[in-house]
């Protein structure tokens, strides 16, 4: 749902692997997570404004399957599994999260008549919560 989410929770559930892989100690390099940090922040305002295209426009589900592959890899490698197997089932999931909840958030907005930004607040929560459940999860 979020693309800087998937990159910020990929770095914590990957910061204690001691793998040689060049993408996992990508990851867990210090400068990352204030970068990341700062794209989450931007990603978060930017999506609230109205001349912000949907995320299913032009070259959107790309950005977020392309992120997601990465991600995916990344924790494969981490927990020593097949890298492509972990890209494809991330960037397969990143695909069906970013049109179910596209379509969800709409029907949530048209039903309620509550405005987009808020169900859209409330879409990050979820987000947020899930990759704190995740991460919580693996300790």
């Amino acid at each position: 749902m979020r693309t800087s989410a998937t990159l910020h929770f990929t770095r914590s559930l990957v910061s204690d692997s001691n793998t040689k892989s060049s993408l996992v100690r990508f990851f867990q390099k210090k400068p990352v997570m204030p970068g990341v940090g700062l794209l989450g922040v931007t990603e978060l305002i930017v999506d609230k404004l109205p001349q912000t295209p949907d995320r299913i426009a032009k070259g959107g589900p790309a950005i977020k399957a392309g992120t997601a592959a990465l991600c995916g890899a990344a924790v494969y490698q981490a927990e020593g599994k097949n890298a492509v197997a972990g890209a494809v089932i991330a960037s397969l999931a990143a695909i069906a999260s970013t049109y179910t909840f596209f379509y969800l958030r709409k029907a949530l907005c048209k039903k309620t008549g509550i405005a987009d930004p808020f169900i859209g607040m409330a879409e990050d929560a979820l987000a947020i919560a899930a990759g704190m459940a995740l991460i919580k999860g693996k300790s």
